[in-house]
């Protein structure tokens, strides 16, 4: 075994251990108050999930689409199409929603550390799990993909 594989086996080493010596101590990321119990047994929701998952990658793999047949036909990748556009060429309503989804960033970073820790009460747990992972998944579906308008880290 060479030196370098030998240094690196040793620092991976003394990570882990010194990981494992630290104290474990609660952990409240994802408490929002007093526990729940689903109206419908665990199993029924994880047998649920996996159909869902299942369907989701069958409809990916076998749904027909032009621009995939298209691309495969002519040997192309689609990895620049997502590239953000010059400043220049970016439209007015583009460039507000822009800003819009920034200052909705900045809000829901504000609130999760200066607002009140009651998690009913604040702004940026309501904001997050349900306006954004429920409200923008339905909005995709309706109006289309406006990620890259209201993309933060773009604006």
């Amino acid at each position: 075994m060479n030196t370098l594989e030998s240094v690196k086996r040793r620092g991976i080493t003394l990570f882990t251990l010194g990981a494992l010596s630290l104290e474990p101590t609660g952990a409240f990321a994802h408490a929002f108050g007093e526990r729940y119990d689903l109206p419908v047994p665990m199993s029924w929701v994880i047998l649920a999930a996996c159909c869902v998952m299942v369907l989701t990658v069958l409809f990916a793999v076998f749904w027909p689409s032009k621009v995939r047949t298209q691309q495969a036909l002519e040997g192309l990748s689609n990895v620049g199409e997502s590239a953000p556009k010059h400043p220049s060429n970016i439209s007015p309503f583009t460039r507000a929603c822009g800003w819009a989804g920034m200052l909705l960033l900045v809000l829901c970073f504000l609130c999760a550390n200066l607002g009140t820790q009651d998690p009913l009460m604040n702004f940026a747990p309501t904001f997050i799990w349900i306006i954004w992972w429920l409200g923008t998944s339905f909005g995709v579906v309706v109006f289309g993909n406006f990620w890259p308008c209201i993309n933060p880290w773009l604006a």
